[in-house]
């Protein structure tokens, strides 16, 4: 059955409202300066998964965050939207970096969050890469299992980190204007197609 992908309907109201979005309350809530810095967007999947071995690459990110380096910090805004708050304490506690933003408050939408961020870094397998589709946002991929490298690195191969190390790397290439090897185009068209806010209409044309 030809369907639409990885897009579902959750996002459509944002869709149709994107414009009404208001970037300066976003900015305001999270104490973000007006400045020239990037804003970066990790959305992390459920925290007390991380330490039960079925992510054996999630130290890597939990390293990064904890050793992330003033370098970066001058560059960029990093923030972290955790899924749920299910082992959230026990991530902040390892992180130990007051400078990374946790964004837990309820009035702005993941949705909303992204399109307010310049970078987004979800998960291998999370729906928020639909989303990034969707919207054109730029987005790299944080693989947590190590199983998903030959099907991202299809469109590039700065689109897939699994590692501390490459994190790093990527994030600085991002912050100083480095062009990411990712076909952005030939990702975000072969992730979803074209949706203007409404998913059940493309399911009805698709059908018929």
């Amino acid at each position: 059955i030809n369907t639409v992908k990885f897009s579902y309907n959750r996002i459509d109201k944002f869709v149709k409202k994107r414009q009404a979005v208001k970037v300066e309350a976003v900015r305001e809530v999270l104490a973000i300066k007006k400045d020239r810095k990037k804003n970066i967007l990790i959305t992390i999947p459920n925290s007390d998964r991380m330490f039960k071995g079925a992510q054996p690459n999630a130290y890597g990110m939990i390293d990064f965050l904890k050793k992330v380096n003033g370098t970066i910090l001058e560059k960029a805004n990093v923030m972290i939207r955790p899924k749920t708050r299910n082992g959230l304490d026990e991530f902040i506690s390892a992180i130990d970096n007051k400078r990374i933003s946790i964004v837990r408050s309820n009035r702005f939408t993941t949705t909303e969050l992204m399109d307010f961020a310049d970078l987004i870094i979800p998960s291998t397998g999370s729906g928020v890469i639909c989303e990034c589709a969707l919207l054109k946002k730029k987005f790299v991929c944080y693989d947590y299992t190590g199983l998903h490298k030959d099907y991202w690195e299809r469109y590039g191969t700065d689109l897939y980190i699994d590692s501390a190390e490459k994190l790093e790397h990527i994030i600085h290439l991002y912050i100083n204007g480095v062009e990411l090897n990712v076909d952005w185009e030939y990702l975000w068209s072969d992730m979803v197609y074209s949706n203007n806010g409404d998913t059940n209409k493309i399911l009805e044309d698709l059908i018929e």
